[in-house]
């Protein structure tokens, strides 16, 4: 049809050829319904995104939230609690004192220590120089608070030179230990680090002489994995920084090739072992040719702890006081203050990682 004869543009000729005012010609309507459940549709799809998408947190901002937890632990005397013990199936937790026998509040130091050089955050050092100072008085008359609070007193050292520091590293009696509680007690560390502090001999040569004595015996059975992590840990990678013998570095690589511990630690649940593997991880990330194998084998592990055991209040397990938790064999609930301060250890050296949070434990 010709445009010009079309009914619409004929109305409208006649119209003006009478003079007559055009009545103009509504535009179509649609439902405001119509209109508006795309936009509902979007809405409803983005939430759902929202709820069930995995979320990223760095590691820098888990050390930085747990220590809400930790400040709960922190006494008016610079001393802390040894955590908090919770009931189950419930919000209530209750005060755990520190082991009198193990009074193992270096971890935590050292957590608030680091995050304050990493943060700039004032406010962490004091916390973790209160606790120093409160360490340094009661090692005087308790030989036990210098050897369980060994790790924040070399660190102090080592950054201060401080003589106090050195003193009080000086008076537990390593060199006199067994074999067997030199690895137990974490004392290889010890060891080197005394050696570092003084260059006394007789620290290195006790420190090689246990790890000389693991290696024939080494690989352990893999059912001993957990003794393994604590040799690693606590002799063959100290022996190594000691003594650049390249024989304790290949011995701790081959352990951490033999197994995956994220995978591990995801049906045990050992938090303690995987604290601690996690560590000697880390520390081997930093000494092998292989170093980034390593550090995403911590990453791995770290996850694992983080997303099962991390009470943070968006996906609470007690009270979302983001606490860690340890699930002992009794079943009962604990939030160390050990555990948590190793933690913030940790999760500062893995600062700028970034990390999965779930929406379900």
């Amino acid at each position: 049809m010709d445009p010009q004869t079309s009914p619409q543009n004929f109305n409208l000729q006649n119209q003006i050829q009478t003079g007559s005012t055009p009545t103009p010609t509504p535009l179509p309507t649609r439902s405001k319904t119509v209109c508006f459940l795309p936009i509902l549709l979007l809405v409803l799809a983005l939430v759902v995104w929202g709820f069930f998408s995995e979320k990223k947190i760095t590691g820098l901002d888990v050390a930085t939230r747990t220590t809400n937890f930790l400040d709960k632990t922190l006494q008016a005397d610079g001393g802390m609690l040894g955590g908090m013990v919770c009931a189950k199936d419930s919000t209530v937790c209750e005060p755990m004192q520190v082991n009198e026998n193990q009074p193992h509040l270096g971890q935590a130091i050292y957590g608030y220590y680091t995050l304050a050089q990493a943060t700039g955050d004032s406010s962490h050092r004091v916390k973790a120089d209160d606790a120093m100072n409160y360490i340094l008085d009661e090692c005087q008359g308790n030989v036990e608070m210098c050897a369980w609070n060994f790790f924040p007193l070399s660190r102090y050292y080592f950054d201060t030179k401080d003589d106090r520091y050195l003193q009080a590293m000086l008076r537990p009696a390593f060199l006199t230990m067994s074999s067997k509680d030199i690895v137990g007690q974490n004392a290889g560390h010890k060891l080197a680090s005394l050696y570092k502090a003084t260059g006394d001999e007789n620290y290195r040569a006790k420190l090689v002489a246990v790890a000389e004595e693991e290696l024939l015996n080494w690989p352990r059975s893999v059912n001993e994995y957990e003794y393994s992590i604590q040799v690693v840990w606590s002799v063959l990678l100290p022996a190594y920084t000691a003594t650049q013998d390249a024989k304790y570095l290949r011995a701790s690589e081959q352990f951490f090739d033999s197994f995956d511990l994220a995978e591990r630690f995801s049906k045990l649940r050992a938090i303690e072992v995987a604290i601690k593997g996690a560590d000697a991880l880390l520390s081997l990330s930093e000494v092998s040719d292989r170093g980034e194998v390593y550090w995403g084998q911590a990453h791995a592990v770290l996850q694992e702890v983080l997303e099962n055991l991390w009470d943070d209040p968006e996906t609470p397990i007690i009270n979302g006081d983001y606490g860690f938790l340890d699930i002992t064999e009794d079943k009962a609930v604990l939030k160390k203050t050990l555990n948590n301060g190793w933690l913030i250890k940790l999760f500062v050296i893995m600062k700028d990682e970034k990390f999965t949070l779930s929406n379900d434990k």
